[in-house]
Parts: C-alpha cells; structure tokens; sequence
C-alpha cells in the first residue's frame, strides 16, 4: 500500500511539473522586426526608430544596424507605431501594427527624402510570420546544391548552411547559441528542423 502511494505522488508531482514546463513554453509577449530602406531600396543603417504601444504609450527606442535592420523583443501584445528618423529623409510614421503573443511581426519602411521636420504617415500595418503553414519553405533544385559556391565549399559542406540561400534568412556572427542562420530576425536557437515532419 505504501509504494502505491510512492507511485501516486510520484506521478502527481510529474503531472505537475510536465504542467509547468509546458506552460513555460507558452510565450505571452511578441517581437517586431524590421528594416528601412532609402528610396532607391538600399538598407539604412544607424537611423533612429521608436515602438510606441497605441494603448499604452510606453515608447521603446533603438537603431538599425549596419544591415538596416531592427529587433524589439518582448512587446506586449497590441497596436503599435513606428516611427523612423534619419538626417537627409522625412520622418516616417507607421501606425496599426499588431503585434500577437508568441508571433513576429515584420515591418518594413521606406524613407523619402526631405526635412525631417516633415513627416510621412503609413497606413498599412505589419506582415505577421506565417507559422501555420510552409508557404514560406524553400525547395532547392539539383542545379543550385551542385552550383560552383556549393560544390567548392562555399556553405563549408554543412546541408543546413542551404538555408541561408532562403528570402528572409541570414548568416548569424560567431557566439550566438543555435544551429543555422537566422530566419526572419530569430535567434538560431529558435530554429527547428524536421524530416518528414518528425523534429530532426
């Protein structure tokens, strides 16, 4: 009777704790990503963006990167306003961005040229990762996996090196955790990789 119980509480206390971690896994928060772009499409780097929540009017400021790039992590779940600064180029504010729980929202800005006392209002609001579906999947032919770059090395031989060849996907610096490039501004470690559709 008393290893019974052992058992009971044993398998309770794993119920309990299965609860835990996969609750854990279940972000309540979302991130943005963007880029700017000047009018000729070339990436801006260094210019001044601010995330200002519609309902609350918390304001949070970064720059791009030398890509153009920006990344807001952890936002609260809401409308949002971007506005985007830059010497040489009006001031350019997009409103109605949506950012959803566990979700990336993309944006992208293109800049005009002008007084930045002048200001550019968007209406249209951000481009939502698609994460139910592989609308977004790459297929690579025969004719690129034999392509000069890749025969001689140039993905250093490793198959998920191919990814970086897929829109929205770049090379991430040395020292950041993960396996592969980044996908629409996540970290590697946030990478999944599956075969047949089992997690590989």
């Amino acid at each position: 009777m008393r290893i019974a119980k052992e058992w009971v509480c044993a398998l309770t206390l794993f119920v309990i704790l299965a609860g835990v971690l996969s609750a854990s896994a279940q972000r309540l928060d979302g991130d943005m990503t963007g880029e700017v772009k000047d009018p000729k499409g070339l990436l801006v780097a260094n210019a001044k963006v601010t995330i200002i929540s519609q309902g609350t009017g918390v304001k949070r400021q970064t720059e791009t990167s030398e890509a153009g790039a920006f990344f807001a992590a952890n936002l609260q779940p809401g409308l949002y306003t971007v506005d985007v600064e830059q010497p040489g180029f009006k001031k350019v504010v997009k409103p109605g961005i949506e950012v959803i729980a566990n979700r990336l929202a993309e944006v992208s800005i293109t800049l005009e040229l002008g007084s930045a006392s002048e200001t550019v209002t968007v209406e249209a609001g951000a481009q939502l990762v698609e994460t139910q579906t592989a609308t977004l999947g790459q297929t690579f032919t025969d004719a690129q996996l034999r392509s000069p770059i890749i025969a001689q090395g140039g993905l250093t031989g490793n198959v998920i090196n191919l990814a970086i060849l897929a829109p929205g996907t770049t090379t991430q610096p040395g020292g950041v955790a993960g396996t592969g490039g980044a996908i629409g501004g996540n970290r590697p470690r946030n990478n999944s990789f599956t075969v047949d559709g089992t997690p590989a």
